[in-house]
This record gives structure tokens, C-alpha cells and sequence, in this order.
């Protein structure tokens, strides 16, 4: 290439770089509420991505792919301390496997809650997540926000909170494929006893098999089947919530009824794929009143946590 041609280009090449900018979110912050789905609210863990463009599924998904001499049995990997970086750092065979305070929730886990709050707030739940050193963000918090392949990326599980809109076929299915993928989705309702509190996480649980269904329930859970997400449940409140069901749409994936009142399941744990889905038809499991007078509600999290970023 000529001189004046390689100036040219080394030219170009130095003014676009460096065009990627804080979008005002710091580094180290906890709990964001955000519904930017081009923008990550992680830019110190993940890798900066184009928001036109679909993430490839094994750098997702695989991020030990990307760097084989830190998979475990690898003659190559020379084992340091674990850190949050997407790598096995300690040579064992898990990525990001940090759980200092030894509670059975993953430290290193991105967590986006979907939607907002419920009436009586959930502080006490959001405190206990970031005290044991989880990343969550609330978003979706408009009537226009969407799920995008770039904002699935960015976690390792998504909670529905009190969805505010119905969601397209197109999102559910990214959200399917999400979660085949290998990512942990926790679904919960009876925000307001209305058609909303069914349409709206019904949009996206649709292709995955799972419904909610009428009628509106009153009675806390003391009926549970053995499982994961189970274990040492005694009661758990359960206040204007629905039954929840299986659909023809639940194809070859393993759906367990987990709990049940006098009317039917009131808790379903599917495994799809490479990917898990805990659908709950209530909501009081996150308020504060609960987390302060419910003893088997931290039990109750640390099983489903655990359950669905499949460490437990």
C-alpha cells in the first residue's frame, strides 16, 4: 500500500476509535434502573456489544470458549483465585463460581428484574440480593421498553416483576431461546388481581408452556413437592395470586409441579434446553412485610436462585 494510502487509513482508523462513552453509569453500582436496551449497565464485566447485531450464542452462553486454557483438565490452565470475569480462573470446571458468604446465591450473577415493584414494596428483597454481592438492575419500566438479543446478553437471570406491557411473539420467542440457551428466568404475578396480571407475563411464558390461569387465590402454600426448589419450605404466603398450568407448548421440556393449593399448582420448575424457568403465581415472595415476618421467604429465594442459575 502506498504511503499516503496507509496514513489515510492508520487516520481513520485512530478517529473512530475511543467513540464508545460512559453512558453515565457507574462502575460499580449495584441496583440501576434502566430501560436503555443498547446500552450495558455492566460496562466493567461485559464486553461492549453492537445493539444491531445478535450476540453469537457460545460467546454468550460459553465465555470459557473463548479462552480454552482456562478450562479445567486443560494441561495449559494454571489455577489463580476465582474472580467474576467470565473465565474458570481456578481451573475447577465452573465459571464465576464466588459464593463468599457460603448463602447458595452465585456472587458474580447479573440479575435484571423486569417491570416494577409491586404496591408494598420490595426493598428488603433488592438488599439482601446486592448484600450478598449480586449485580441487579431494574428495567423495563415503560410502556415501550423491548427485549432485544443485546439487553438477554447482558444477565444470567431475569425476574418478571410487575410486567407493564405485553410483550410481541418475536420477543417472546428471543426470550425462549434465552433461556435454552442456558439462562435462569423467574416469573411471579397478582400484582392487581386484573387481566394484566395474566396477558402480560402470559406473552412471554407462552412458548415456554406455562400459563397462569384463573381463579384469583387466597391461601399461603404449605403443600410442596420434593425439589430443589422445596427444600426446608414449610409455608410460604401466597395472597391473590393464580394457579399456574401447562400447555401443549411445553413440548419435550421437563415441567414439575412444585407446589399446590386446595385448586391446583400454584408453582411450576421447567428445564428447557440447557436453561431453567421458575413460574410462582404470586408475588408477596418479594415485599418487605414477608422478608421481615416470613422465615421460609430467604429459604425460598436461596432454593429458586440457586435452582435456576443451576447450582443448586
Amino acid at each position: 500500500m502506498p504511503p499516503m494510502k496507509r496514513l489515510l487509513v492508520l487516520a481513520l482508523w485512530v478517529g473512530g476509535c475511543g467513540t464508545t462513552v460512559d453512558q453515565g453509569i457507574a462502575a460499580d453500582a449495584r441496583v440501576i434502573a434502566r430501560d436503555d436496551a443498547s446500552v450495558s449497565p455492566f460496562p466493567d464485566a461485559m464486553a461492549r456489544l453492537d445493539a444491531s447485531s445478535t450476540p453469537d450464542a457460545a460467546t454468550v452462553m460459553s465465555p470459557d470458549a473463548a479462552n480454552p486454557d482456562a478450562m479445567s483438565g486443560d494441561a495449559a490452565c494454571v489455577s489463580t483465585p476465582e474472580t467474576c470475569n467470565k473465565l474458570d480462573d481456578d481451573c475447577n470446571g465452573l465459571v464465576d463460581d464466588i459464593d463468599i458468604a457460603a448463602d447458595g446465591i452465585n456472587d458474580c450473577r447479573r440479575i435484571a428484574i423486569l417491570g416494577t415493584a409491586g404496591v408494598f414494596g420490595s426493598s428488603d428483597f433488592v438488599a439482601w440480593l446486592t448484600g450478598n454481592g449480586v449485580n441487579v438492575v431494574r428495567i423495563h419500566t415503560t410502556l415501550t421498553a423491548s427485549i432485544t438479543p443485546f439487553l438477554l446478553a447482558q444477565y444470567e437471570v431475569l425476574l418478571l416483576d410487575r410486567l407493564t406491557h405485553a410483550y410481541s411473539a418475536g420477543e417472546a420467542a428471543l426470550l425462549t431461546e434465552w433461556v435454552e440457551a442456558g439462562g435462569g428466568l423467574i416469573s411471579l404475578t397478582g400484582y392487581t388481581g386484573g387481566p394484566s396480571d395474566l396477558i402480560n407475563p402470559g406473552s412471554l411464558l407462552a412458548p415456554l408452556g406455562v400459563e397462569y390461569i384463573n381463579p384469583l387465590l387466597n391461601q399461603d402454600v404449605v403443600d410442596f413437592v420434593p425439589h430443589v426448589t422445596t427444600s426446608s419450605l414449610a409455608r410460604v404466603t401466597f395472597s391473590g395470586g393464580f394457579r399456574v398450568a401447562r400447555t401443549p407448548l411445553v413440548g419435550t421440556a421437563t415441567a414439575t409441579y412444585i407446589a399446590s393449593l386446595a385448586t391446583g399448582p400454584v408453582g411450576i420448575a421447567v428445564e428447557r434446553g440447557e436453561g431453567r424457568a421458575f413460574v410462582w403465581g404470586d408475588e408477596w415472595v418479594t415485599f418487605d412485610s414477608e422478608w421481615r415476618n416470613g422465615p421460609d421467604i430467604r429459604r425460598f429465594w436461596i432454593n429458586v436462585l440457586g435452582w435456576v442459575e443451576r447450582v443448586r
